[in-house]
């Protein structure tokens, strides 16, 4: 017997819109988007049990930013999910930096459709029972390094 679980996916940011855009890919392909305006308190939950597939998460938060969430939430041994940062920089070293740092996925605000697409592919491939492919953010070659801009 298989028993499918909805995916559930942690959103933390400030910004409403990219709850809104988030929550309506969630209703789109069938999984629950949980958001928190604070990091702090999403890390709680995780550290509680709770379980989510993917957290994404706003690169500038206050208090606990982007990456020593990453710190803190790879610390927790029952935690399986993966992570992605939104950030408003379309610079190609940062979003290698983010990528080398753990990250699994690097978003581009404002989320367009783009990276709406992104996001889709990418939390259409794990799922709670720790079965879950690469997470790809394809880094652009050399010859496309001429289209981004800080």
């Amino acid at each position: 017997i298989i028993i499918a679980t909805k995916k559930k996916v942690g959103v933390i940011t400030e910004n409403d819109k990219n709850v809104k855009v988030i929550k309506q890919i969630g209703k789109k392909n069938n999984y629950k988007v949980e958001s928190f305006e604070m990091t702090k308190t999403c890390l709680d939950k995780i550290r509680d049990g709770e379980t989510f597939d993917t957290i994404v998460i706003d690169e500038d938060m206050d208090k606990i930013d982007a990456r020593s969430f990453l710190d803190k939430v790879r610390k927790v041994e029952s935690f399986k999910g993966k992570v992605f940062v939104i950030t408003k920089k379309k610079n190609i070293q940062l979003k290698k930096e983010l990528k080398d740092y753990g990250f699994d996925a690097i978003l581009i605000e404002p989320l367009n459709k783009k990276e709406q697409q992104k996001l889709e592919e990418s939390t259409s491939n794990y799922t709670s029972n720790n079965v879950m492919n690469e997470a790809t953010t394809p880094l652009p070659t050399d010859n496309q390094y001429e289209n981004w801009s800080e």
